[in-house]
């Protein structure tokens, strides 16, 4: 019995012996659930031995402490921000642990993410130094390819045994996204809230549904927690959202397929019944069992990151090769065996996605280092590549 197993089920069975208890309780604080887990144990009454909460309780502790924390940062940047002018909308952690979860405990925060309007960024950059130090980013690749700043708070301002870090960013999605989200609207659609003793803007529901399923399909390509399906799981469940408006946000946004993918997982991992709208996405998408399969997969069972797999472009040569075999490290399932050069060939939906990352990736941490590549087999391949990307994006958006 493992924690995805326990997801499915609407009252914790009995029976479980205290192994299995150790296991669960591991994978929970892997997945960030400890205090999720430790909360919907004791609301449940279930038979669990003393020591699992225990356990679960050395798991969320310290996250429950940077959150703490956080909040206070949030505070500090927040009145710095309003002195200089600067607008922001809150993201994710602070927003979705309020909003979603009505706490702090059970839902932890890895850093802070903060919005701003792009014609205010040299304004907050400015005003981050104050209280933090910017990571050290080439700005000129910054400008180009990303879409956020990096800072960790100093030490003057918190010195906890982590780091707290922060990102301000100035757009949802990089800049060579395949999507069409039109950033005028989300600031417009914008809401007043106040989170701890912050008053502050958040993303509406609908468009917060949008990211959190962005940030699972297309920023991390399904490498992500069990806690992130989770928000979008209780987030179904809780939240009034605007059904008619959402569908039309993710038509305009040409996010169907990654909406109804993510949908889809949810719907597996914990049961949760769809509306009749995000159903109708889900149909539109067509997600077939293999590519929920993929995309379970990725997630659960811990593969290889993008990130940490980059490092073999930079040390062998043949891009394509790379590719491959670092697409058979991310999902390893024979059926789904093919080799790059057959582009034409039909590929599973998650694979697509994918390579358009890949791409979207190689091009930003790889050009810096273009001139290795220059007179080189594998760059002009990857030229031709970049060449029918238009080919794979009209097959992960609609």
């Amino acid at each position: 019995m493992d924690i995805l197993s326990l997801a499915k089920e609407k009252k914790f069975p009995s029976g479980i012996d205290e192994k299995g208890w150790k296991r669960v309780a591991k994978e929970a604080q892997y997945h960030s659930l400890s205090g999720y887990l430790s909360e919907v144990l004791k609301s449940e009454k279930a038979d669990v031995p003393p020591q699992i909460f225990e356990s679960l309780s050395s798991g969320y502790a310290p996250a429950w402490r940077d959150s703490l924390a956080y909040l206070a940062i949030l505070e500090k940047v927040e009145k710095l921000f309003s002195v200089d002018g600067i607008d922001l909308i809150v993201l994710k952690g602070p927003h979705v642990a309020q909003e979603i979860y009505r706490s702090f405990k059970q839902r932890p925060m890895s850093d802070l993410d903060i919005l701003v309007k792009k014609a205010h960024v040299e304004k907050a950059h400015k005003s981050m130094k104050k209280i933090s130090v910017p990571e050290n980013w080439n700005i000129t690749w910054i400008e180009k390819y990303h879409y956020h700043y990096g800072y960790t708070v100093s030490e003057k301002i918190y010195s906890g045994v982590k780091p707290l870090k922060i990102e301000v960013h100035w757009n949802l999605l990089p800049p060579d996204n395949p999507f069409l989200l039109d950033m005028e609207e989300v600031w417009a659609d914008a809401t007043n809230v106040q989170i701890g003793n912050v008053k502050c803007k958040v993303l509406s529901k609908e468009h917060l549904l949008l990211y959190l399923c962005l940030h699972i399909a297309f920023l991390h390509v399904f490498q992500v927690k069990l806690l992130h399906f989770l928000d979008i799981g209780l987030f179904l469940k809780k939240e009034e959202i605007q059904w008619q408006k959402f569908s039309e946000i993710a038509h305009e946004t040409k996010a169907i397929k990654a909406v109804g993918l993510v949908a889809k997982a949810v719907n597996a991992l914990f049961g949760v019944e769809l509306p009749e709208e995000l159903s109708e996405i889900v149909q539109k998408a067509s997600i077939d069992e293999n590519t929920l399969e993929d995309a379970l997969i990725f997630s659960l069972k811990k593969q290889q990151t993008v990130h940490t797999s980059f490092s073999r472009f930079k040390k062998k040569s043949g891009f394509l090769r790379n590719l491959v075999s670092l697409y058979f490290s991310l999902f390893p399932t024979p059926k789904h065996i093919i080799e790059m050069e057959k582009i034409e060939a039909p590929f599973p939906d998650v694979f697509i996605a994918y390579v358009s990352r890949v791409i979207s990736l190689f091009k930003r941490r790889i050009y810096p280092f273009a001139e290795i590549y220059k007179n080189r087999e594998e760059f002009s391949k990857f030229m031709a590549f970049e060449e029918i990307k238009e080919k794979i994006i009209d097959k992960i958006t609609m």
